[in-house]
């Protein structure tokens, strides 16, 4: 009975990958040419650059509009630290990782560029007059009172008692810890994206193949039944590639 069972459920899985497996192949061609045009165009156009340079711009003026509130903003002047310009910050960031070669920096995949980024904000936080817009963006959540006391004892760290040298160094570790979690929400943030975009490009870029090839053939589909089709093979597309090697797998056993 066993055997039975399981050369009846050979027959069914022989069976759906003659029948499937055609079908899975053309969308596994689907996804192939679509991966091929996004990588091209990856090549040619600045599509990474423009989009960092987008996400990293639009993350500055967020830090910056958060210390614009009220709230925030008096606590700032009462500590006596400047609120930042986000215009500023992106250029003293581009001139602390890579000495004003902005698309060098911009081109770099997310976890490269956070990298950078944690490097340039140690440079900022140890020289602060080398990048003050762009430490405050950075240190946009941490406490003013802490950030003041950074950039005041600093300098004089070394002449100060030792009770007054535990606590510069607490409020720096307080800082440095905001300033941390803040490019970690970035790279996430700017990753989760990119993801997202990729993947509505991929079923753009598929449903507009499937849909150019069925056309040819309208007055069997009828307009309405090759967009609904198209719709259906772009979101198959992508993943086609693992069940065609899936199926001959099962056809070879």
């Amino acid at each position: 009975m066993i055997e039975s069972v399981s050369s009846s459920i050979q027959g069914f899985v022989q069976l759906l990958g003659d029948r499937f497996l055609p079908f899975a192949m053309a969308m596994s061609a689907v996804g192939v040419a679509t991966m091929a045009i996004i990588q091209m165009a990856r090549e040619i156009f600045p599509i990474r650059r423009k989009f960092h340079e987008f996400e990293v711009r639009r993350w500055f003026d967020k830090a910056a509009a958060h210390v614009q509130e009220p709230e925030i903003l008096e606590a700032w002047k009462k500590a006596g630290v400047a609120p930042p310009d986000p215009a500023k910050a992106f250029h003293q960031l581009v001139r602390l990782t890579t000495a004003g070669d902005a698309n060098a920096l911009l081109s770099l995949e997310i976890e490269r560029l956070a990298g950078q980024m944690a490097a340039a904000s140690r440079v900022a936080a140890d020289f602060p007059p080398v990048g003050p817009d762009f430490m405050h963006c950075l240190a946009a959540y941490a406490s003013p009172a802490d950030l003041a006391r950074v950039e005041a004892e600093r300098a004089a760290y070394a002449s100060l008692a030792k009770e007054d040298q535990a606590a510069a160094a607490e409020a720096r570790a307080r800082v440095q810890h905001h300033i941390q979690r803040a490019i970690d929400g970035l790279q996430i943030g700017v990753s989760h994206r990119w993801k997202f975009w990729h993947h509505i490009a991929s079923l753009a870029i598929g449903f507009v193949i499937v849909l150019a090839a069925l056309s040819q053939q309208r007055k069997e589909w009828g307009m309405a039944g090759a967009v609904v089709i198209s719709i259906l093979a772009a979101f198959v597309a992508p993943v086609s590639k693992d069940l065609v090697a899936a199926l001959q797998q099962l056809r070879k056993k």
